[in-house]
């Protein structure tokens, strides 16, 4: 009986891992310390002047440093054991870069327990989840936590680098520090995973770990977005569950997909044993910022229009990998 070349591919995918780094050439990872002032374009509903969409990404907000020092830890368990030198500079800069993401968005969260005091009981009551599985579980495990962190990272940047606008308009401290981290969780996606792979590359782990960082995040940015609405006065109020449901689920108000649809494909395609980040080729979406940037040194110069878009869907086909 001849065997598809498709399942060849999965069961070389299941048996042996990938070696070295598979970032395209041409992606430069590296640390950018920025320095923004967010406390200038603070407000309340600074996304558009919705509540939904503001709750929401202050939530995902709350939650990135924790998940930054946990995937700091778990990398800095794996760094010894990567063999392949560019990968071993990936790895590094993956955490410079985190590092740095973490520093600005406790700054941001300093404005948002201004208003929402009850943050800081939340935040320590995830942390003491975040200490159970570091005492709990293998390097192993806890680095394929890491790994589908940063796919639904890199998916959400995606999507929000697909249609900034939809997210912000004004061109402030907040939506600059947005556009840097999500460029950045782009530049560097297929990091963890290409480590991942190339130490252990164990299909189930990696499936397992993804499933329960779903259950972990989703409960975390849901339980702080319904706080901030209630602080706000507006989980008593019908409209706000309708508009919540359609935000989560259905189509939003504003007329475009709501987060699940809006990300499904994407996070299905981690599901599949020869997956790799890099079959999404969303180059184009950061290379605009990075133009400016790094030869400016000033994300605040960067014009919003044409860092967009939009309705591009994801296209899965092969593209040019190192390795």
């Amino acid at each position: 009986m001849r065997v598809s070349n498709a399942l060849k591919r999965h069961w070389h995918a299941l048996r042996h891992p990938d070696q070295g780094s598979r970032t395209p050439v041409g992606i430069n990872i590296r640390p950018r310390q920025m320095g923004f002032t967010l406390e200038s374009g603070y407000r309340n509903n600074w996304a558009k002047g919705d509540p939904i969409k503001t709750s929401f990404l202050n939530a995902v907000s709350c939650i990135l440093p924790m998940g930054e020092d946990f995937f700091l830890k778990t990398m800095r368990n794996y760094r010894s054991m990567i063999r392949d030198d560019r990968l071993q500079k990936d790895a590094r800069h993956f955490c410079g870069q985190e590092g740095h993401h973490a520093f600005e968005h406790r700054k941001f969260n300093q404005l948002l327990a201004d208003t929402y005091p009850r943050l800081e009981s939340l935040d320590r009551a995830y942390q003491r989840i975040n200490d159970w599985i570091l005492s709990k579980s293998s390097p192993a495990l806890q680095f394929s936590y890491t790994t589908g962190a940063e796919h639904l990272t890199s998916i959400l940047s995606h999507a929000f680098l697909s249609d900034a606008e939809r997210w912000i308009d004004d061109y402030d401290e907040i939506a600059a520090m947005l556009i840097w981290h999500t460029v950045e969780e782009i530049e560097h996606k297929s990091v963890c995973f290409d480590v991942f792979q190339h130490v252990d590359g164990h299909y189930g782990r990696r499936l397992f770990g993804f499933a329960v960082l779903n259950l972990w995040l989703s409960s975390a940015v849901v339980s702080r977005q319904l706080y901030m609405l209630q602080v706000e006065g507006l989980l008593t109020k019908p409209e706000t569950w309708r508009h919540l449901l359609s935000f989560y689920l259905g189509i939003y108000k504003d007329n475009k997909p709501g987060i699940v649809p809006m990300l499904i494909n994407d996070w299905l395609q981690y599901f599949r044993p020869d997956f790799h980040p890099w079959e999404v080729d969303d180059r184009h979406l950061i290379q605009h910022w990075l133009t400016y940037v790094d030869t400016r040194n000033d994300p605040r110069s960067v014009p919003l229009q044409g860092t967009t878009q939009q309705n591009t869907p994801p296209r899965y086909a092969t593209v040019a990998l190192a390795g």
